[in-house]
């Protein structure tokens, strides 16, 4: 049963580093710190992502906004999607890597690993009330650093394709021209 766990999570784990690569490039925008105008095919996929996440986006906005009276701003679809994406693939990886004594335990680790953020914090309170790190929260810590380094680490290299590999819109059109 583990060896199929494994199979059906590297692909939510590698799609969940997709949506996190173009979450954080939209949160980095969002706030100013970045601006990337992607080119194909990664405009491709971030226009997917975009239209996906408004659209949740604007289901949460009018939720919000009816019951609290307050306008989310548009960063928060961004920080939304990086923290649940990241919450999804910590507990993927962590059904798929850990060893688990039944499936049910496993199932068990995974629903606690998306709660990541009071976990983490849990972990941490644990290890220096009792001095001990459970073997849970050494995999899972492991798994959550292992994580954003990979997901870090996706984001620099489709900065680095799109602005050297990937050819300008208008080169493009260019290259399209001359080959009809």
């Amino acid at each position: 049963m583990s060896a199929l766990i494994r199979v059906f999570c590297v692909p939510i784990v590698l799609a969940t580093i997709v949506v996190n690569t173009f979450a954080l490039a939209g949160l980095l925008e969002g706030t100013g710190f970045a601006n990337t105008d992607w080119r194909s095919p990664l405009s491709d996929l971030g226009d997917l992502y975009a239209e996906v996440a408004a659209a949740g986006f604007s289901i949460a906005n009018v939720f919000v906004t009816g019951q609290l009276g307050i306008e989310l701003p548009e960063w928060s679809m961004h920080a939304f999607v990086l923290y649940a994406s990241t919450a999804l693939a910590i507990a993927a990886s962590g059904m798929g890597v850990t060893q688990r004594e039944t499936f049910l335990g496993g199932l068990g680790a995974g629903s606690v690993s998306l709660s990541w953020p009071v976990s983490l914090w849990g972990f941490v309170t644990q290890a220096f009330r009792g001095r001990t790190v459970s073997t849970f929260a050494r995999d899972h810590s492991v798994i959550f650093w292992l994580y954003l380094l990979t997901v870090a680490a996706g984001y620099g290299g489709a900065r680095y394709l799109n602005a050297n590999y990937l050819p300008d819109p208008a080169e493009a059109a260019w290259l399209g021209l001359l080959i009809a």
